[in-house]
């Protein structure tokens, strides 16, 4: 099976990329013209195709041939792009020109990456049929892009998933994140400001989120009715958010002190999915790797030195 990843170089794509080499797929990973690819995998499998940005992505269609297109690439995912109508806006135009592409290729699935963004506040449990009310343009067009694409693969006879990607992390993961300044602050035993961490929250280790994914491709592929479906991408570990950092602060052994109440930072959006649509659709998978597992190993690169 041939796959192509777009944004294949990010923390998801990478790990996105290992595990489909690792079933003995190809995969044709496209990046933008100027960016790193210390993260990708070095394989026999694995072939790197440089497009010179979102708006211009024709140098893919060189490959020739793909069966699923896994567009993952988006533009202004920071702080100050989230609320940037036109940025976000130009993202819907770039990326349906990739369900473009994904059709020239004759692929057989297009994929894409939504986020827990879409739904802005939600009291209790969300699934895959929640009404949706974005807070930000980030989550406006992610919302808007799954609606058009979707209907755009209707017309091209290709089958469509929309993601929508809940609180991943591991390894590999940003600096910044809340896992990962805390494991660092908690090894250092510095005291750590923090929001109150009241709100339900689901984190998902990035290799379960992968293998979903994974998973889910192979459930479209399989199925001859299937059409266009959203799917969740999360765990079945749904807490308070306080609960996941006193585990930190327990596994890290740290003497820091954990100022709760102490910052004021965004809108306090809860998450608690309903994972049943995911779970059916991947035989029953959602774990592999439990939130303690995955900060142990995160906590073991620091003390060996393999994070800054």
């Amino acid at each position: 099976m041939r796959y192509v990843i777009t944004g294949g170089n990010s923390f998801l794509g990478a790990a996105l990329c290992k595990l489909l080499v690792s079933k003995g797929h190809e995969v044709i990973v496209a990046c933008r013209k100027n960016s790193k690819t210390d993260a990708i995998l070095q394989s026999p499998l694995v072939e790197i195709v440089r497009y010179e940005g979102l708006h211009n992505m024709t140098s893919v269609l060189k490959i020739g041939s793909a069966d699923v297109f896994i567009h993952l690439a988006w533009n202004g995912t920071g702080h100050e792009g989230r609320d940037n109508h036109e940025v976000q806006e130009e993202n819907i135009t770039y990326s349906l020109e990739a369900v473009n592409i994904a059709k020239k290729l004759n692929c057989k699935l297009f994929v894409e990456a939504g986020s827990q963004a879409e739904y802005g506040i939600v009291e209790g449990k969300m699934s895959e049929s929640t009404e949706c009310h974005p807070l930000n343009e980030y989550g406006k067009a992610k919302l808007k892009f799954g609606e058009v694409a979707s209907k755009r693969c209707l017309e091209f006879g290709m089958k469509f998933i929309h993601l929508r990607i809940l609180s991943v992390f591991g390894e590999t993961d940003h600096p910044w994140t809340l896992v990962m300044s805390c494991v660092r602050k908690m090894l250092n035993n510095e005291d750590i400001q923090l929001s109150s961490c009241e709100q339900l929250w689901n984190f998902v280790s990035v290799s379960d989120a992968v293998k979903q994914i994974y998973l889910l491709c192979k459930n479209a592929l399989d199925k001859t009715n299937f059409r266009s479906e959203i799917f969740l991408i999360g765990s079945n570990d749904t807490r308070v958010l306080r609960s996941f950092v006193n585990e930190i602060h327990h596994l890290t052994k740290s003497k820091s002190k954990l100022l709760f109440g102490t910052y004021n930072g965004s809108t306090v959006v809860s998450l608690y999915p309903d994972m049943s649509k995911t779970e059916n659709a991947t035989g029953g998978f959602i774990s592999d790797y439990t939130f303690g597992e995955v900060v142990t190993n995160i906590i073991n690169k620091f003390r060996n030195g393999d994070h800054d």
